[in-house]
């Protein structure tokens, strides 16, 4: 029957090896195409009703935690080069001036603003804002997003110089490069840390727990964070954050209609404080 757990694993091992395939494949002809299209099969996967049931029946399995971490983890690899091919070729058409990038954003992350406009209304970020976006990747959406919507400066951060070479390059292209800023450095180092408003940690970001820890001894009082996640068989998609938070933060969920991740805003009870301690040890979900 469909709900076996043997039935279960065999189809996130054959997910597994399947993009693995077809990422290997797409770095030797530079066709990604089947790859795009295997990971929107994914997301379709992680979205089905019933197969959220199932998930449920046999969550905390320890071969079902195993197979979910292997997918996640070929999965991260396979949408790291899929939005690498992706900033080249946009870099490309916009050079050219085949392709506005607000066309592009439209026509291709519909579904994606509306969790986006979410985090816009709950965040509060403005003109002056300063945004530390950490996983911007090398197509750095959010980043173009708010940049777009709210006027906002960001730095987009990530630990792959490739990805923050290409996120630089297209923010170039767009004329943006004083207001997005991209840097692989490590955050600790970059002065502006301290003076940032708000932060988005992405939900492929795997230590979010560190992060959260680091961000502590350098935010100031007032900055809130947007903490994208996914729990259950959304972290098939996404890292989980199955971590309890202390009682520094007032932690407001972010409704996502649909989206195949989760995410909360965390802001500091006492928002006079100069860092932030969060406690990591016990395993509850973030509401």
């Amino acid at each position: 029957m469909r709900s076996n757990k043997h039935l279960l694993l065999a189809e996130l091992r054959a997910l597994s090896s399947e993009l693995e395939e077809l990422r290997q494949e797409a770095g030797r002809c530079g066709d990604f195409d089947p790859l795009e299209k295997k990971l929107g099969s994914v997301r379709q996967f992680v979205m089905d009703a019933e197969n959220a049931s199932r998930w449920r029946r046999w969550e905390g399995d320890l071969e079902l935690l195993h197979e979910a971490t292997m997918l996640r983890d070929v999965l991260d690899r396979a949408l790291c080069d899929l939005e690498k091919d992706h900033s080249r070729h946009l870099c490309q058409r916009l050079a050219e001036g085949t392709l506005p990038l607000e066309a592009y954003l439209d026509a291709t992350y519909t579904e994606f603003q509306r969790s986006f406009r979410a985090e816009l209304a709950a965040s509060g970020v403005g003109p002056t804002s300063r945004i530390v976006f950490i996983g911007a990747g090398a197509l750095p959406v959010t980043a173009l997003l708010f940049a777009r919507e709210s006027e906002a400066e960001l730095l987009c951060h990530d630990i792959d110089p490739e990805a923050t070479r290409l996120a630089k390059k297209l923010v170039m292209h767009q004329g943006l490069a004083e207001r997005i800023r991209c840097s692989c450095r490590p955050l600790e180092t970059i002065p502006c840390v301290r003076q940032a408003s708000h932060f988005i940690i992405a939900a492929l970001v795997k230590e979010k727990a560190a992060i959260l820890r680091q961000l502590g001894s350098q935010m100031h009082g007032q900055a809130k964070i947007i903490l994208r996640y996914g729990n259950g068989i959304k972290s098939l998609c996404n890292y989980p954050f199955e971590k309890e938070l202390s009682g520094s933060w007032h932690v407001t969920p972010l409704i996502h209609t649909g989206a195949v991740y989760d995410a909360v805003l965390l802001e500091r009870h006492n928002r006079s404080e100069t860092g932030v301690v969060a406690a990591v040890d016990q395993k509850q979900g973030v509401p």
